[in-house]
């Protein structure tokens, strides 16, 4: 199997975003013929939040919903971001319907050989991509390339001039990078990709509109898209 080692310094560890309580296991439950018990325990009775699906879409452009308000409707809205921290209790682990749930590592390894951790992390920050991308013309270009603050404020391009370099991007340091992208990134390549997406429709006078229900989509799409790469919620082909 695949084996990764994260090596996160405290800047990095500082930058993460707290990971949310995992779902309930329901010690004893029982359904015949499910490929996967611990899965199905985790998700029975669990459903969408609409609510804060919608308000994610509907605000998204709004110049008061912040970072912080996407985030918290975010795992409002999916359950299956609590999955990224699950772990099957001994009773779902070894059964009751014998090989029908596999346990994790105990490094809870994914299949992409990152931790479960790592996986929650990537996941969030693709949310938050998609969330300054669909902000370009507000503050999307200052939260793509520089964050935002403990307050969870969007940081600025820093007033500090930073001098043109002939390296590689690779070579850049964080600042050097941020920079750069900031100021010869593909904005214009986003915002085309934006449009032909249907996800910004632009009217005669200029303004945009962010049809909901594309936008809910690619929600869902980027929340779930890589749940499956955790081993414990890997289903097994029944005989």
């Amino acid at each position: 199997s695949l084996q990764h080692i994260s090596i996160i310094n405290d800047e990095e560890m500082a930058q993460r975003v707290a990971v949310p309580d995992q779902l309930p296991c329901k010690e004893g439950y029982e359904k015949k013929g499910c490929p996967n018990t611990f899965l199905a325990s985790m998700v029975d009775g669990q459903k969408l939040n609409l609510a804060a699906l919608e308000r994610a879409a509907r605000c998204i452009r709004t110049w008061d919903y912040t970072l912080r308000n996407f985030f918290d409707d975010c795992c409002a809205a999916f359950p299956e971001l609590r999955l990224y921290v699950s772990q099957p209790c001994d009773a779902l682990a070894h059964g009751p319907h014998g090989s029908s749930c596999r346990k994790p590592s105990k490094e809870k390894v994914t299949s992409s050989g990152r931790t479960t951790d790592d996986e929650f992390q990537r996941t969030v920050g693709a949310l938050f991509a998609f969330f300054w991308l669909m902000r370009l013309d507000i503050d999307g270009k200052d939260g793509f390339c520089y964050g935002v603050d403990d307050s969870w404020k969007v940081k600025t391009v820093p007033t500090v001039v930073i001098p043109d370099t002939d390296k590689p991007f690779c070579k850049m340091s964080k600042a050097e990078k941020r920079f750069h992208f900031y100021t010869d990134g593909p904005w214009e390549a986003f915002e085309e990709l934006l449009l032909d997406s249907g996800l910004w429709v632009k009217r005669h006078n200029g303004a945009i509109d962010t049809p909901k229900e594309r936008v809910e989509a690619m929600l869902v799409l980027t929340a779930v898209h890589d749940i499956m790469k955790i081993e414990a919620l890997i289903p097994i082909v029944q005989a």
